[in-house]
């Protein structure tokens, strides 16, 4: 992907002056149709999906066409940065993270359908470095109280591994990072 996901947290109030309503659709055509140097079809889809998740929860307005464009883990990623900045203007903190790291798997899990258990075990087998720089995005942005650096695996440096791997460093001291390991068994 050839967009950095600071840029979704520069981009998320680009519709601050439509009605509250319209907000979502405002800040996906503006992303959808800027003219962007250098940014591929895909990529912007994802800019835009990520803006209008920043301020809408009903995707029934959200292009099918953008959808398309990008992969389910990227719709994902869209939907937790969206989630992480509506939470940070709403409130000035990020209240929500753990529950929105709770929840991304559980649901893409859901959206398969059959065993949620089994359905939920592939979800997180799957998660990549991708996922773990999206994820590292979106914590350093809330900025949770108690967060320090980490030797290993520091959510203020890039991703060198997969998320998974990732959370399974940081399970002795972190309640959420033990579900992605232990496959939500608490």
């Amino acid at each position: 992907m050839s967009i950095t996901y600071n840029s979704i947290f520069a981009l998320s109030d680009i519709s601050w002056r439509a009605h509250p309503d319209y907000r979502g659709i405002q800040a996906y055509d503006l992303v959808a149709n800027a003219s962007f140097i250098g940014v591929d079809h895909p990529s912007r889809a994802f800019l835009a999906l990520a803006a209008s998740y920043r301020h809408i929860s009903n995707e029934d307005i959200v292009s099918t066409q953008s959808r398309a464009l990008v992969t389910a883990r990227q719709l994902d990623r869209a939907r937790i940065l969206g989630a992480v900045e509506a939470s940070f203007v709403a409130v000035g903190a990020n209240t929500n993270l753990g529950i929105i790291l709770l929840c991304a798997p559980l649901a893409a899990a859901a959206e398969q359908g059959g065993d949620l258990r089994r359905s939920l075990q592939r979800i997180l087998d799957k998660l990549d470095r991708d996922d773990a720089d999206c994820a590292f995005r979106a914590i350093v942005r809330a900025l949770p109280a108690g967060l320090g650096r980490a030797e290993h695996h520091d959510v203020f440096a890039p991703a060198s591994v997969g998320l998974r791997e990732a959370m399974a460093e940081a399970a002795d001291r972190d309640r959420v990072a033990r579900q992605y390991v232990t496959v939500f068994a608490d």
